[in-house]
């Protein structure tokens, strides 16, 4: 392991500052949140085949240490994560495609995400000495944990959203068809995330002839009903929630955001004062009403840059270092 010492700005809280680890090895594929001060991201350098790398801040971002992820070829992406506490997480990590079908394998961590261990996969893929019990038809979503036993992950397919639980942490899974209160679902972002042994959230998206936006379920019944609420216009855009009330979204072909904070009744645009150098938000996550983190992007063309940022005013306003 190496450490990387970054300088870090802050202004009370009117701005967000760049904490972009210098060491991240290219594009930034990705970051898992714990709180204010710790986080976790995954970069890989896109014309290299070396493992990507794992780069951890406890301090809010003045250092980092970094690490190689274990696989080569695979790309962890920290939206395809869940951890449990402040050390242990898992990881759904694809290592290729097969006429519409993904083949994914499942990693898990017990040292922070300093190293990782595959526990299952699909039927096909690489050798891994792990049981090949993860599904192998349709789409892949992510999965989310309530304790180091319990976890679920959502395969999607023409509409049709499955959700696929296990009960010994991730060894073995088992798949039903969720009926949803809404036709034509474009495709599910994100896993449902429970935050206690009943109430959970699930983003999906809508196609055109459902009014084309994004949409929150909610499920106060361990996920056997789930109950629509309002759409917004951000189809495709990454979202993020801090509890059941509290959700924002992003505009994927820009820098608007969306915040809620009554569950996805009503929305509010925000439109943030931001550099002209960042074009759009490729994630988002906030860990209270206030603070958040983002990874923004700049340029369009075929090798953008990313950027590490983060935010203590709910998204209003923001600059790079």
């Amino acid at each position: 392991m190496d450490q990387d010492t970054r300088g870090h700005t802050s202004d009370g809280g009117t701005s967000w500052q760049d904490v972009t680890p210098a060491q991240a090895s290219g594009t930034i594929l990705g970051g898992y949140v714990f709180n204010g001060l710790q986080l976790l991201i995954a970069s890989a350098d896109p014309n290299s085949t070396a493992p990507a790398t794992i780069s951890r801040t406890t301090d809010g971002g003045y250092t980092w240490q970094n690490s190689a992820f274990p696989a080569q070829h695979l790309l962890p992406d920290p939206r395809r994560m869940s951890f449990i506490n402040d050390h242990e997480g898992w990881a759904e990590v694809p290592f290729q495609g097969a006429t519409g079908n993904d083949l994914v394998a499942i990693f898990h961590t017990t040292d922070e995400g300093q190293s990782w261990q595959p526990i299952s996969q699909t039927p096909l893929g690489p050798a891994l000495p792990v049981p090949r019990t993860f599904p192998f038809a349709h789409h892949k979503s992510g999965l989310t944990f309530v304790n180091n036993s319990t976890g679920w992950a959502t395969v999607f397919t023409d509409g049709i959203l499955q959700l696929y639980a296990t009960h010994d942490g991730g060894a073995t899974w088992q798949g039903k068809t969720l009926s949803l209160p809404v036709p034509d679902v474009g495709s599910s972002m994100l896993p449902p995330t429970f935050f206690n042994s009943n109430s959970g959230i699930l983003p999906i998206d809508l196609q055109a002839s459902t009014g084309s936006g994004k949409m929150f379920l909610l499920s106060h019944d361990n996920g056997a009903t789930w109950q629509a609420t309002t759409p917004v216009s951000a189809y495709g855009g990454p979202a993020t929630f801090t509890d059941m009330a509290h959700i924002w979204v992003a505009d994927p072909q820009g820098t608007t955001l969306y915040s809620s904070n009554d569950g996805a009744q009503h929305w509010k645009k925000i439109n943030p004062t931001i550099p002209t150098s960042i074009t759009s938000f490729t994630q988002l996550n906030f860990i209270s009403p206030t603070t958040g983190w983002a990874i923004g992007q700049t340029g369009d063309g075929a090798n953008p840059q990313t950027i590490l940022l983060k935010t203590t005013n709910g998204g209003q306003t923001w600059a790079s270092a």
